[in-house]
């Protein structure tokens, strides 16, 4: 899946990501996260 640029972002980074907890529940905290718009999710283990 090809990332895009956000319309009227100002930033010089291109995507929008998040940083959340490792849960034993990441098919869920994926699916919310994805509905939210952002790029990436990062779970670190």
């Amino acid at each position: 899946m090809p990332l895009g640029q956000r319309v009227g972002d100002k930033s010089d980074s291109r995507y929008c990501g998040i940083e959340t907890e490792f849960s034993d529940d990441m098919p869920q905290v994926l699916a919310h996260n994805k509905s939210g718009g952002f790029d990436f999710v990062l779970a670190p283990l």
